[in-house]
């Protein structure tokens, strides 16, 4: 088997156990958590929610993917070369967001850092940045349809912006959508694949 063939074997393979729901239900339920602290303006659900998204994610792979699918070596090298490829892509984002903002400052577009963040053109600001880190995931993880969750995140925050509502309720509504999108995926990913028979736990990380 050439390198070619190789390639698209081992693409399929990913594509195959991308089809759980997980990123799409786990990605709606960080937007979820996020949009409801930030409508309730608190802090401690924030803060735990990387901690739950991540355990929830190997959980998921431990108890529904891989019972279902096997577990192949391969799936480990190539998610770790996807993290590996979100987090410079979210650095870079970070990167270009800080020098948006220095240059906001210097030009004087944005008077002072507090009174940027607590008028409603952040909200675009905030929409812009977190809809390109969705949409860099999609990019990473193939799955054009998070490209279609971006902008409907971004025109949602425009809206309530005008609305002079909070962001939040951008980001619950998108994660709601999202994530009831996720759970059909499971639904789907369950009737097709049953339990395989002995199959075994892993520890791998999603």
């Amino acid at each position: 088997m050439d390198h070619e063939n190789t390639k698209g074997l081992e693409g399929s393979m990913l594509q195959a156990y991308d089809r759980d729901g997980m990123l799409e239900t786990l990605l709606g339920l960080a937007l979820l958590g996020g949009g409801l602290n930030l409508i309730a303006a608190g802090g401690t659900v924030t803060g735990l929610l990387p901690i739950i998204i991540i355990l929830m994610a190997r959980a998921w792979k431990r108890r529904i993917t891989y019972p279902r699918l096997g577990y192949a070596e391969i799936l480990t090298i190539r998610r770790t070369q996807r993290k590996r490829t979100v987090l410079v892509i979210l650095l870079a984002i970070c990167g270009i967001a800080g020098v948006a903002l220095v240059a906001g400052l210097g030009s004087g577009v944005i008077q002072d850092v507090g009174g940027f963040f607590g008028q409603a053109r952040s909200k675009l600001f905030f929409g812009v940045f977190l809809s390109v880190i969705i949409a860099s995931i999609g990019m990473v993880r193939k799955a054009p349809h998070l490209y279609a969750v971006a902008v409907l995140l971004f025109a949602l925050i425009v809206v309530t912006n005008r609305m002079q509502l909070s962001g939040g309720y951008a980001l619950t509504l998108t994660g709601l959508l999202i994530a009831g999108f996720g759970l059909v995926r499971l639904a789907v990913f369950l009737k097709a694949n049953p339990r395989l028979e002995g199959s075994a736990q892993h520890d791998a990380g999603s």
